[in-house]
C-alpha cells in the first residue's frame, strides 16, 4: 500500500480541507491517533521494523496509510547503532509526493542523525530511534519520537523529541512534565520545565503543593534548613524530604517543629551524613 496525501500540488476539496487544517494548523509535525505510525519490531524478520497504519502530518501535508508497512535497516557488524525511522515528504516530483517511510542510518550516539530538513523540497519527520546491536537481528531498543497536537499544545513520549520540535514558543508535555522552548541567555533558545503547582478544591482553603530541589549545608549538629520561594498563605500541613545525587546509605530526617512552618523547613539529618556536609534535598510540601 502507499500513502494517500493531502497538501501536495493539486486541488483540495471541502472535505479534504476540513480534515487537513485542524492537523497541519496545530503543529509542524504530528500523528493523529495513539497508535498511528507507531514503530515496532517484526519477529522473524531480521533488521526490520513495522510502522502501523495511521495518519501523520508535517509542513502542510497530511498523509494516511491504511495498512501496516515495514522498512529494513542496514546490517551492523560491530557495537551498536541508532537508526532513525522517518516519514519522508518529497515535493520535487511534478505533482508532489509520494510520501514514504525511510530508515536513516545513524551512529553509535543515541541522537537523531542528519536528515532532510527542507520543507517544500524534501523533509523527514522523525517517528522513532531504533538501536541495533551487532550479533542480534531484532532491535534492542525503540525510542518513540512521535508527537500529538490538540487544542493548546503538543504531547510526546520521550525527551529526544525535543531535539526536532525546535520552534521557539513550543510547549510539549512528556510524562506529565511540560517543557517550553523559550529565549534564554544571549538570545539562545532553551527548553525549560514549567513549575509545579497543584491545587485541589477543599472548601475555601485550597491545598497547594510546593516541590523543588535545594542545596542545604548541615551545621555541626547535622541541622539543615531551607525556605520556600514564597511562604504558604496560611500553614504548612505535611512535608516529604528526599536526598539526591548520592549512592550512600539512606538519610533520615527529623523535623524541628518550632522552626518548621509556612515559610520553610528545619530538620536534623542522620545516616550517611557528617557535620558541615552539603547535601541536595528534594522537598514535597503541602499547605494552604
Amino acid at each position: 500500500m502507499a500513502f494517500t496525501s493531502i497538501g501536495y500540488d493539486g486541488s483540495v476539496n471541502e472535505r479534504q480541507w476540513a480534515e487537513l487544517v485542524p492537523s497541519v494548523g496545530s503543529s509542524t509535525y504530528g500523528v493523529k491517533g495513539a497508535g498511528d505510525l507507531k514503530v515496532t519490531a517484526v519477529p522473524g524478520q531480521p533488521l526490520t521494523v513495522a510502522i502501523a497504519a495511521g495518519s501523520g502530518w508535517g509542513h502542510g501535508v497530511l498523509d494516511t496509510e491504511t495498512a501496516n508497512t515495514t522498512v529494513a535497516c542496514e546490517a551492523i557488524t560491530s557495537g551498536v547503532r541508532w537508526d532513525l525511522i522517518a516519514l519522508r515528504r518529497d515535493w520535487q516530483p511534478l505533482a508532489g509526493g509520494p510520501t514514504s517511510i525511510v530508515a536513516i542510518t545513524g551512529t553509535t550516539e543515541k541522537a537523531l542523525p542528519s536528515r532532510n530538513m527542507e520543507p517544500g523540497v524534501i523533509d523527514d519527520q522523525p517517528l522513532a530511534l531504533v538501536q541495533w546491536t551487532a550479533g542480534q537481528t531484532q532491535p534492542t531498543t525503540i525510542i518513540d519520537l512521535r508527537c500529538w497536537a490538540g487544542n493548546g499544545g503538543l504531547v510526546a513520549m520521550d525527551q529526544l523529541a525535543l531535539t526536532y520540535l525546535d520552534k521557539i514558543g513550543s510547549s510539549v508535555t512528556i510524562a506529565g512534565v511540560e517543557w517550553n522552548l523559550v529565549i534564554g541567555a544571549n538570545d539562545t533558545p532553551a527548553w525549560v520545565k514549567s513549575g509545579v503547582k497543584v491545587e485541589i478544591g477543599q472548601g475555601s482553603n485550597q491545598p497547594i503543593l510546593k516541590a523543588q530541589e535545594v542545596q542545604v549545608k548541615l551545621n555541626d549538629f547535622l541541622v539543615g534548613s531551607f525556605t520556600f520561594p514564597t511562604p504558604f498563605p496560611n500553614a504548612l500541613v505535611s512535608t516529604k524530604l528526599m536526598r539526591n545525587h548520592t549512592n550512600d546509605a539512606p538519610t533520615y530526617w527529623n523535623l524541628v517543629s518550632g522552626s518548621t512552618g509556612k515559610a520553610g523547613v528545619q530538620f536534623v539529618a542522620s545516616g550517611a551524613v557528617t557535620p558541615g556536609m552539603t547535601i541536595y534535598v528534594t522537598y514535597e510540601c503541602w499547605g494552604y
